[in-house]
């Protein structure tokens, strides 16, 4: 396997540390912006109750 070939030198662990510290980063604000767009998705569902006229894209120009 390569990540056992890479996982016994020093730099390598090294490296696949780094590589997983940016990997899990990445992946909290993809989980942070996506619960931020389906939180504005719900307001804008409540919102079209009482303005069914209004697009998506219209709310959200009025709403960040």
């Amino acid at each position: 396997q390569v990540k056992g070939k890479i996982d016994k030198t020093e730099r390598g662990r090294e490296l696949l540390n780094r590589q997983d510290n940016i990997v899990r980063s990445i992946k909290e604000e993809m989980i942070e912006e996506t619960n931020r767009e389906m939180e504005l998705f719900k307001k804008f569902k409540e919102y079209s109750k009482e303005h069914p006229n209004t697009s998506y894209e219209e709310f959200i120009k009025e709403n960040i």
